[in-house]
C-alpha cells in the first residue's frame, strides 16, 4: 500500500527496507501462488529497462526519461515519477539508520 497507493509521505515508523514499488510479501504468502508452477516465458522474465531503472535507483541517479522508458507496459505505470523517488529517498533513508 504504502509504495504505491499511498498519496502522502510514508510515515517513519515503517520500514520499507528496499522496497520501492511494492513488494513480495503478498505474493510469498497467497494461497495461489503456493500452486503455481515456474514458469521461463520470456515475456515474462525481468525486463531490461526495469534493470537499469533499478540500478540507476541504487545510485540515485534516476531520470524521469529512465523512468518513462520503463515504465512502457509494465505494471510501473500506476506509480509516478516522484513517488517512486520518495520510495528511494525512504529506503535510502532507513539503509543509513542500518548502517
Amino acid at each position: 500500500y504504502h509504495t504505491i497507493e499511498n498519496k502522502g509521505n510514508i510515515p517513519e515508523s515503517i520500514r520499507l527496507d528496499n522496497y520501492i514499488y511494492g513488494c513480495d510479501i503478498c505474493l510469498e504468502n497467497c494461497i495461489w501462488n503456493k500452486k503455481a508452477r515456474i514458469v521461463r516465458t520470456e515475456e515474462f522474465l525481468q525486463r531490461k529497462e526495469i534493470t537499469n531503472l533499478l540500478s540507476k535507483a541504487e545510485k540515485d541517479s534516476l531520470e524521469k526519461s529512465d523512468f518513462n522508458r520503463a515504465k512502457k507496459h509494465s505494471a510501473l505505470d500506476r506509480i509516478k515519477f516522484d513517488k517512486l523517488k520518495s520510495n528511494i529517498q525512504s529506503c535510502n533513508k532507513n539503509q543509513n539508520l542500518i548502517k
